[in-house]
């Protein structure tokens, strides 16, 4: 559905002015990327709102959304894939009672998880040259630290979720 919106209004932005527009692919992904996020807020916003969570929930997209600027993540082949589970995600976080203890061991763990795994999914993503990755790791690294500092339980249990993102699988290869 958003693959699909997204190419429709490529096209006719191509086709309203040929010469001064990217290609209809460029202009896809873009549009696919804008739409995706701003559904995903607007859902997200509108259910915690109708929940009683919409601070709570406000600051776990902001918060999940710079930590995955830093050091990427899993991206789903399907923005509409793609918008669900993140809304499920941004929604039910607020609503998942940790204590300080473990909020810590997610703390850690997270940190465990960027140290081995971050930046992940970003070499093809984006246009960050490489000499640059370490610099997102320790970035990444700093914003994950900062929670223990200002002691917000909310954000060890993003930035862990987040984390988990990054990790990457290999593909078993299937002989016959």
């Amino acid at each position: 559905m958003i693959d699909s919106l997204a190419g429709k209004i490529a096209v006719a932005l191509k086709n309203t002015n040929q010469d001064e527009t990217p290609s209809v692919a460029v202009m896809k992904f873009a549009l696919i990327v804008v739409i995706n996020t701003a559904l995903t807020v607007f859902l997200s916003l509108t259910i915690s709102l109708i929940l009683g969570s919409a601070i709570d929930t406000l600051i776990v997209l902001c918060f999940f959304g710079l930590l995955h600027f830093f050091s990427g993540g899993y991206h789903f082949k399907s923005a509409m894939t793609c918008t669900i589970v993140s809304t499920l995600t941004f929604v039910l976080i607020p609503h998942i009672p940790i204590s300080r203890d473990i909020a810590y061991v997610l703390t850690l763990c997270s940190l465990i998880l960027i140290l081995i795994f971050a930046p992940s999914n970003i070499k093809n993503a984006a246009r960050i040259p490489e000499k640059y990755f370490p610099l997102l790791k320790l970035i990444s690294i700093i914003i994950v630290i900062s929670t223990v500092f200002f002691s917000l339980h909310l954000l060890a249990l993003t930035y862990f979720i987040q984390s988990l993102t990054l990790i990457k699988f290999k593909k078993e290869e299937v002989t016959k």
